[in-house]
């Protein structure tokens, strides 16, 4: 897969995407809605970027590493993952 190493590096656990065929065609058929992003007040280092497809939300979560980074922990339809999930 072309770009393997630069996806793995913007995602929590690479070994969750496979070969990101499945989140690329997801995203594909996404768009952005207004204001897009949101943070947690109770965990601040995560936050979800907001994506539409018809009535359907979308959410990337994104997890802020100890380097200062964010990067995707998951993708997922009509629900925001809580921190106590990402965090466990």
């Amino acid at each position: 897969m072309r770009h393997r190493r630069a996806l793995d590096s913007l995602v929590v656990k690479p070994e969750h995407w496979g070969d990101y065929t499945e989140a690329a065609t997801t995203m594909w058929r996404l768009s952005f809605t207004d204001l897009p992003v949101s943070t947690s007040s109770r965990a601040p280092e995560v936050a979800y970027v907001r994506f539409v497809q018809g009535d359907v939300d979308w959410f990337l979560t994104t997890v802020r590493g100890a380097d200062g980074l964010w990067r995707v922990w998951d993708l997922t339809e009509q629900r925001r993952p809580l921190a106590s999930q990402i965090f466990g």
